[in-house]
């Protein structure tokens, strides 16, 4: 591909000055046209794409929003652990509304792309997002204030991968479990008792 006719060619081909990139457009001037008027010359320019600038974020800014993902994660983590331990204890203690169809979904899915990432060896997006944060701000990947360092310390812990995904594994087949033992509610089933008694319970009950 030949340099481009006009003032622009000569110069882009000896000199290899940025005048020649992708993004620019050079007015191309054919033998005959005569010299180009000052006028042509600031209309081609006007209407010249200028290059794509990269989002610049604010140091503070984005140590700000990392820290904000590291709340949004921890308390996704805690809704996983915490929602096993109210499915059961709801259950037992008769509260309707632990077996809600949509939070038992939500506790479901959210345990079940945890499981997927460790069998996957895909680190969570969260944490991507939050490290790349950081950088932008110039901080250390684990570092930052009090509340910030024990959040981290309470989320990221080091231990080989195989116990991870035993672990992850293991927590999901309870979640499993308690499905079947436990079944969610539906729209049919809403008015169906937490839990019912056997009915030597409640002859003893009559007693």
């Amino acid at each position: 591909m030949g340099a481009p006719r006009g003032p622009a060619g000569g110069q882009c081909a000896e000199r290899g000055e940025g005048a020649c990139r992708l993004w620019s457009v050079a007015p191309v001037w054919l033998p005959g046209q005569g010299a180009a008027s000052p006028h042509q010359t600031s209309a081609a320019a006007a209407v010249t794409p200028q290059p794509l600038q990269p989002v610049l974020l604010d140091p503070s800014l984005s140590l700000l929003l990392a820290n904000a993902v590291l709340v949004i994660h921890v308390g996704i983590a805690a809704f996983v652990v915490a929602g096993l331990l109210l499915v059961i204890v709801g259950n037992l203690e008769h509260w309707e509304w632990v077996n809600n169809a949509w939070f038992r979904v939500a506790h479901a899915a959210a345990i079940g792309i945890v499981v997927a990432e460790s069998w996957l060896d895909f680190v969570c997006p969260l944490t991507t997002f939050e490290m790349w944060l950081r950088s932008r701000a110039g901080a250390a990947s684990y570092g930052g204030g009090f509340i910030e360092h024990w959040l981290q310390q309470l989320l990221y812990y080091s231990a080989p991968p195989w116990v991870f995904v035993a672990g992850y594994t293991v927590f999901a087949l309870l979640v499993l479990a308690t499905w079947w033992y436990f079944p969610p509610r539906f729209k049919g089933r809403v008015h169906e008792p937490v839990a019912t008694k056997s009915p030597r319970s409640r002859a003893d009950a009559h007693r």
